[in-house]
Formats: structure tokens, C-alpha cells, sequence
């Protein structure tokens, strides 16, 4: 099922009322007091092409309608659907306040169980706008001296509580990917660049270790093929083509991109270029595949990866010296390269990272 579609339910299960933006809540039951709900959404700053090194200036908010509920201290409760941007709702006939939660794109449907594959459907990765998004708070309470008029009744106030929606995932996006030469002549007559993908990710969101993925498959390793991983076909996958960069398509400027969930502490995803095919210039057979790997980020190898935020590599150049043997190389030195993440709120900030040397 669409993540999108999530936020259908049963009228029958949920009792939705839908409202404008500055009506309130006609659904008195027997409660005596009132709660205002101030929302707090998530937003993205304006995503810039995947070529331009500038970070977007204007905001934009996470779309789609909101769902608020509130649950009483012996679990029944009310729920009403609010228009995109409402940012303020009062339920009325309120008795014993114990939690309040809101939703949006079914951001509520979001939980340990849920994958890295149903984060990056295709839809939601072509609109990141339409992310899911979920907050909740629960706690005894408390009611205030406040009181306010409705329907000709008088209700007593609880103090206001506030709820920020929070993205549960990541999202990478990859683009600018160049071979550069160095001083010395090329070292490679053939180099096929295959695959960019994103190694060490938990499976899930309640993962409790990060999965070691591994392309391509081959005999005898049986660790599962990456699910944030795309496939660059020939004839357009020449590292050594002149001027050329991937993703290849300029007007609209393109990424690849993939949503993931932040890994523990000290458990940094691994960005991986995977090339099949590399023969090299004194004549020396090569019969494995060549790898390049970002071992850090901003000089960091614990650089902390945040749910919520979009981190975007704008330029990645790759010399020889970053095409190694084998796709897991921990515990070498590592070399370098200039690399620029532009991060977005939906929140903005430049990566680095730091290229396995061999």
C-alpha cells in the first residue's frame, strides 16, 4: 500500500470531522473542559538543482491534510481532520486529558516494523514534500483557572499543548559524480562505473544494527543486495568519458536520492560507487569489481545523520587512487576529497566526505 493512501480511514473507526481553518470543534461530549492543540509542522527549504552548490532560501511545507486525536484517561477519545497549514484547534468537551497525537501523509501508520523499501517508494521519493510525518505528547495534564465560552457553555481550560510533527527518516541525494585526473596518467583504460548506493542502513525502523548490504551478488556472500542502490547501464556508464557526469540529465537537474533511518551512534552509513569493469593501462587483468567509499563526512567518520533533514552531495570527484579492491575497507587510511552536502530542514548544512585511498 501507497504511504500516501495511509491516511484514509474508516469513518466508523475514527470519527473524523472536517473543519476550515478557524472553526472549532463541534464535537461536545461529556467532559466539562477544553484543550487548544498548537501544531508545529515540518518544512523544507525550496530544493535547489542537484548541480547548484547553493542551499534554497525559500520554505515549503511538508503537504497534506492533519489529523489530531486526543485520548482521555479511560482511552476514548476525539479526532478531527484539519486543512494543510492549520496550525492551532480546540476540542471541546474534553474529560481527563492523557495524550494528544497528530499526523500527517500517515505518519501515524509509521512504526519499528515499517522498511527502508516503504520510505523510498517511488512516489515518495520523486515528492519528498509528501513525507510522512508523526508527533505525540502524553503526560498528566494539567487544567488552568482559564475559561472560555462555546456554544453557550462555559469550559474550562487545560493549559495548551503543543505537538511538532517529526520525519521519521533521512534522505540522501547524490549527484555531480566525476572521474578527475591527477598529475600521473590515468591508470585505467576501461573503467565502467555500474552503481551508487548506500551501504550500512538499517532495515527497518527499529533496527537494532545497522544491515551490511553488497553488490553485486556473488557467490558464496550472503549478505542481502542494497535496497538504496541505482544501477547505472551502458552505454552511458564510461567513468572515463570526458565531461561526463552522473546523474547525466541536466535540464531538470536530477539526484539520486534515498530515505533512510538514522543509524545508532557511531554506526555511519556508507555512500559506495561499485565499477564492474576496470582494465588497466599496463595491461594487468582485473577480474574483480573496483569500489570507491565515503569513509567520513565533514572530516567526521561519526558524523550523525538526522531524521528530518536532507543532505545533498553536489560534487563528487573521484581520482584513482579512490578506485580500491574490496567494498569494505574500515580500518585503512583514508584520502580526502572535496565533496559538498547541502542539507535541508526538509533543514541545510555542507558535508564533506572522505574517500577510502588505496
Amino acid at each position: 500500500m501507497k504511504l500516501k493512501s495511509l491516511i484514509m480511514f474508516s469513518a466508523a473507526a475514527l470519527a473524523f470531522a472536517a473543519c476550515s481553518n478557524d472553526e472549532e470543534n463541534a464535537m461536545i461530549a461529556d467532559g466539562t473542559s477544553a484543550v487548544t492543540i498548537n501544531l508545529v509542522q515540518p518544512g523544507t527549504r525550496a530544493l535547489v538543482p542537484a548541480t547548484d552548490k547553493a542551499a534554497g532560501a525559500d520554505m515549503v511545507e511538508v503537504t497534506g491534510d492533519i489529523y489530531v486525536r486526543i485520548t482521555d484517561n479511560n482511552g476514548a477519545g476525539q479526532a478531527v481532520q484539519l486543512k494543510a497549514g492549520t496550525t492551532e484547534y480546540t476540542f471541546y468537551g474534553v474529560n481527563g486529558l492523557s495524550k494528544v497525537e497528530a499526523w500527517v501523509n500517515g505518519g501515524q501508520e509509521i512504526d519499528d516494523l515499517t522498511s527502508l523499501e516503504e520510505m523510498n517508494e517511488e512516489d515518495l521519493v520523486k515528492e519528498p514534500e509528501t513525507i510522512p510525518a508523526y508527533g505525540s505528547v502524553a503526560k498528566a495534564f494539567q487544567l488552568t483557572d482559564n475559561e472560555r465560552q462555546h456554544d453557550g457553555k462555559t469550559y474550562k481550560m487545560y493549559e495548551d499543548v503543543t505537538v511538532s510533527l517529526e520525519i521519521p527518516v533521512a534522505r540522501l541525494e547524490v549527484s555531480g559524480i566525476k572521474h578527475v585526473d591527477g598529475a600521473a596518467a590515468c591508470i585505467y583504460s576501461v573503467l565502467s562505473f555500474d552503481a551508487v548506493y548506500v551501504d550500512h542502513v538499517k532495515a527497518t525502523k527499529g533496527a537494532a544494527n545497522a544491515t551490511n548490504y553488497y553488490y553485486p551478488a556473488t557467490e558464496g556472500i550472503t549478505a542481502p543486495i542494497p535496497v538504496l542502490l541505482d544501477e547505472i547501464a551502458a552505454p552511458n556508464n564510461d567513468f572515463k568519458a570526458a565531461n561526463a557526469v552522473w546523474p547525466a540529465v541536466a535540464e531538470p537537474a536530477q539526484a539520486y536520492a534515498y530515505h533512510f533511518f538514522p543509524n545508532n551512534q557511531n554506526e555511519m552509513p556508507l555512500l559506495k560507487l561499485c565499477f564492474k569493469n576496470a582494465d588497466r593501462a599496463d595491461g594487468t587483468v582485473i577480474n574483480e569489481p573496483r569500489y570507491a567509499i565515503v569513509k567520513s563526512f565533514n572530516g567526521s567518520e561519526n558524523f550523525e545523520f538526522k531524521a528530518g533533514t536532507i543532505y545533498r552531495i553536489t560534487d563528487i570527484q573521484i581520482a584513482d587512487k579512490n578506485i580500491g579492491p574490496n567494498e569494505e575497507h574500515q580500518d585503512e587510511d583514508v584520502y580526502a576529497v572535496d565533496v559538498t552536502v547541502v542539507e535541508a530542514a526538509w533543514d541545510i548544512e555542507n558535508l564533506t566526505a572522505v574517500w577510502q585511498e588505496y
